[in-house]
């Protein structure tokens, strides 16, 4: 038996404990960078319905922005058929009313994946914070 087991094991775990906490710290900031991207594409996606809400009844000019400030000028006519994608880097031609319930689709499935996800990094902070206070009161912090 060695001379000095105590001690040793009574660093050992807090190590441990450390060790974990900055595990989970970098999954939580991993978390946190998807609860950005997921949102960004909410956003993103909330636009193009709101746009493709407003888009006139009748034909009108309208001003297509390409970038840099730099516009292009269109006549769209409710005819028109919009490109919308269904996957798979595929696209398919179909009405507004398609590409509305395609785009609104998209915003529940995120929705829910964002819900998913921010439960996902709840549940981490509270771990973290659980080691935290084992730390504490193992008086290391």
């Amino acid at each position: 038996m060695p001379l000095f087991a105590g001690p040793s094991n009574n660093m050992e775990e807090p190590r441990r404990l450390a060790a974990q906490m900055e595990m989970l710290q970098r999954q939580l900031q991993g978390t946190e960078r998807r609860l950005g991207a997921i949102e960004a594409n909410i956003i993103e996606l909330q636009q193009a319905a709101q746009t493709l809400r407003l888009l006139p009844e009748v034909e009108a000019k309208i001003l297509v922005p390409l970038g840099g400030g730099v516009h292009l000028r269109a006549t769209v006519s409710p005819a028109d058929p919009l490109i919308r994608p269904v996957g798979g880097n595929t696209s398919v031609e179909g009405s507004r009313n398609d590409a509305l319930a395609t785009v609104e689709g998209r915003v529940a499935q995120l929705t829910e994946s964002y819900q998913a996800t921010s439960g996902a990094a709840d549940r981490l902070a509270t771990a973290i914070q659980e080691i935290n206070q084992q730390l504490v009161d193992a008086g290391m912090v």
